[in-house]
């Protein structure tokens, strides 16, 4: 949903920069900061302990075994990971 907040603040700010009506700005001011609500939507953080991470890696097929290993240590998403090349 940030995003979303993030995306139409960024075409605000456009319109009021750049578009015009002859001379005048179609927005008069620079667009106000908007703050995105708090959804309490987040999981809490749970970090991978050696031990655990060792579980998983002897549970995994041996070519998911680097792409876990990337995926723990950057802490990339999961997209980002599966669609490298």
């Amino acid at each position: 949903m940030a995003r979303v907040y993030r995306t139409v603040i960024a075409v605000l700010n456009h319109a009021a920069r750049t578009l015009r009506d002859g001379k005048r700005p179609w927005l008069m001011s620079a667009v106000p900061r908007i703050e995105p609500p708090d959804w309490h939507d987040r999981l809490p953080l749970c970090r991978l302990t050696w031990e655990h991470q060792d579980r998983l890696l002897v549970a995994l097929p041996a070519h998911l075994v680097p792409m876990a290993l990337l995926a723990a240590s950057t802490g990339a998403r999961e997209q980002e990971v599966c669609q490298l090349r």
